[in-house]
């Protein structure tokens, strides 16, 4: 009986986990797979748009390629086009979105890798990212079973939540 009273209570607490994922995740976009596995093709361009013109106005600017170049490599630099100006910027290498906000761009932070030159002692926590010139976490694109996915966590080496995201934004 009180094995039977067990095995119940532990299938409603996994139920309830199950039916009830943790509200204040976030989701690790370093891929187009990790934000298919998410939404459809159309909200994942969506979302892109909105991160591309949140990067537009947090990332470092440079007046010419040359210049983003020695801070980012060659490959590290994109043209940026605001109010008719143009300029370069870092790539965007991951966006981070609060689980539920996926259609609202206040919950949605592009970040950016550093500079390749730059010295870093935790390369095993993952690749550098930042935002608005700021070191925020690492991020790691891992396999399993094949597929890549993105993870990140924090300076102190927690995984990033939706509060994180939305604190992050704020500054």
């Amino acid at each position: 009986m009180f094995v039977s009273c067990l095995v119940l209570s532990l299938a409603v607490l996994v139920a309830a986990l199950v039916s009830n994922p943790k509200r204040d995740s976030a989701l690790v976009l370093g891929t187009p797979q990790d934000c298919l596995r998410v939404s459809n093709a159309k909200q994942c361009e969506s979302i892109v748009e909105m991160a591309l013109e949140i990067h537009a106005r947090t990332a470092p600017r440079f007046a010419d390629q040359e210049r983003c170049a020695f801070e980012f490599g060659w490959d590290g630099c994109r043209a940026v086009t605001q109010f008719g100006n143009a300029s370069f910027s870092p790539n965007v290498a991951v966006i981070v979105a609060v689980h539920d906000g996926l259609k609202n761009s206040k919950d949605i932070v592009p970040l950016y890798v550093g500079s390749p030159t730059a010295s870093d002692h935790s390369a095993e926590r993952g690749t550098r990212v930042y935002f608005r010139g700021r070191l925020v976490g690492y991020w790691q694109s891992n396999r399993f079973g094949g597929a890549a996915i993105s993870t990140m966590v924090d300076l102190a080496g927690n995984p990033v939540t939706g509060s994180w995201v939305r604190k992050l934004r704020q500054r």
